[in-house]
């Protein structure tokens, strides 16, 4: 939940097991994947989507399992009404290279600038949307804090994030600086707990809500609305890797239930991999890592 906003994210811990049976797969257009659903990846887009002249990625479907729903005991809600994301792009010149493998059109970052786009534009319109931030971090041999935006003022026009990304990663160079761009998160995320994120970064009156988690002990615990997003393609390079979220939980005797997610673009087998999965924290309320894996191939 994100400032009034449910998010889900499906990790396919099970991908293994559903790729063994070739007849059960399917995939789905990102934009409309209840509608546009097809037995083949085609060429990796939805065919559907480009009759309307729209690039829409085609996904494979991941079967979801029904969850057990809990009521948890009423609990007062904490003073803070603002909630922040913090999203951290890789702009090394590796994001340059073809997505997939098998002739893909796509570069990834195509991809990456065409998703946050789309997310960007459609930010605006959530509800509360003046409650909440974003702050944009880049990184490539240097990391830096692009800007922090409040939603109800995002540009709506998809192409104006796709150009701005496009710009952005222009500007950047060749090697991969994760340390430094978690660094620069983290101050961001600690000014967000601390109370002094408003003076520091212009969100005049910010102060971080939360939501309720109900534990598996059936304890309710108060997790502040901040959320951190990274994703990298290759394996950080300059200087000792460092993840100073790694000690932090918004919940005690857990370990890493810090609000980061991370995403690895790549084969599992490539240098970075482990890296990037190690960066994400945990669920409090399911214990699972909150890692993405964008394999950087085509079935």
């Amino acid at each position: 939940m994100f400032n009034g906003q449910k998010i889900t994210i499906l990790i396919d811990s099970e991908r293994g097991k559903i790729m063994e049976n070739e007849k059960e797969r399917r995939w789905v257009c990102v934009e409309k994947p209840e509608e546009h659903k097809y037995d083949e990846p085609h060429d990796g887009f939805c065919p559907r989507c480009k009759e309307m002249g729209i690039d829409s990625i085609l996904c494979e479907e991941v079967p979801l399992l029904e969850q057990p729903t809990v009521d948890a005991p009423p609990q007062p809600p904490l003073k803070g009404e603002h909630g922040l994301g913090i999203i951290v792009l890789d702009f090394s010149s590796s994001m340059t290279e073809d997505a997939f493998l098998h002739n893909h059109p796509a570069k990834k970052i195509e991809l990456v600038s065409k998703a946050l786009g789309s997310a960007l534009s459609k930010a605006r319109n959530m509800s509360n949307a003046d409650n909440a931030y974003i702050a944009i971090i880049g990184f490539s041999t240097n990391a830096k804090l692009i800007d922090v935006y409040q939603a109800s003022q995002l540009n709506e026009d998809p192409e104006y994030w796709v150009n701005f990304i496009k710009d952005e990663h222009e500007k950047q160079s060749d090697l991969t600086n994760i340390t430094e761009a978690l660094q620069i998160a983290y101050e961001i995320y600690r000014n967000a707990l601390n109370g002094t994120f408003g003076s520091k970064y212009g969100a005049k009156g910010f102060s971080v809500g939360s939501q309720e988690v109900l534990l598996k002990d059936e304890e309710v615990r108060h997790v502040p609305n901040i959320r951190v997003f990274i994703y990298s393609d290759g394996e950080h390079n300059v200087g000792p890797f460092e993840n100073p979220f790694e000690k932090d939980s918004f919940v005690p005797n857990m370990e890493g239930a810090n609000g980061v997610i991370s995403a690895f673009f790549g084969n599992s087998d490539a240098k970075g991999f482990s890296t990037v999965r190690n960066i994400a924290g945990t669920c409090p309320e399911h214990n699972l890592k909150g890692f993405i894996h964008i394999a950087s191939f085509l079935l």
